[in-house]
């Protein structure tokens, strides 16, 4: 069974893919050292392209890795890094547009390696629940000011994207309910 966790920054994917990983399922998720936003936007710009790069090939390392495994889930999907992360860098200036062909061709070769989830959950909160957990995290200004940009480019990516949605508001849900709405889902 694969199953794939999606939705924005501070949602609650990692925390449901640990959840799952506790049950037996293996984890793809971005393993770049360098993942995390500069808390400085000019020092990032110098870097997101090599981290846009890094994040997709490391998804596709992990895939290799577990190769074999029948239960495995992905903490968000190459479709998001792209779709997303790659296109909202773009828009801010952090991405130029022969950057953006580049990762545009990584992307479509990492995505044909990836094979099809059983199940899709959509991880949402609203705005400022996403932002006080993003603030607690100590997350960058980056992703902070970019946090409506971010949930745009989510719907727009969740309307075209052929995939069956779960839904799930994390916004008042705690670790314990959260754990036995995984352990249903993923059993139904």
């Amino acid at each position: 069974m694969i199953v794939q966790l999606s939705g924005p920054t501070g949602s609650g994917k990692s925390t449901a893919a640990n959840v799952l990983h506790d049950v037996g399922f293996s984890i793809i998720r971005e393993r770049y050292a360098n993942s995390s936003p500069m808390p400085n936007t000019t020092t990032f710009q110098s870097y997101s392209f090599q981290i846009q790069k890094g994040i997709m090939v490391s998804r596709l390392e992990s895939l290799c890795a577990i190769k074999g495994t029948s239960l495995v889930v992905i903490d968000r999907s190459v479709d998001e890094d792209f779709h997303v992360f790659c296109r909202l860098f773009h828009l801010i200036g952090l991405l130029n547009d022969e950057q953006i062909l580049e990762l545009f061709k990584l992307y479509s070769r990492v995505k044909r390696k990836f094979p099809q989830p059983d199940r899709v959950f959509f991880f949402s909160a609203p705005r400022d629940a996403l932002r006080e957990r993003l603030c607690k995290r100590g997350e960058g200004k980056l992703i902070l000011d970019t946090i409506d940009l971010q949930l745009d480019l989510y719907r727009e990516w969740r309307q075209s994207a052929p995939l069956s949605f779960i839904d799930l508001d994390t916004s008042r849900l705690s670790l314990d309910e959260c754990r036995a709405f995984m352990r249903g889902a993923i059993n139904a």
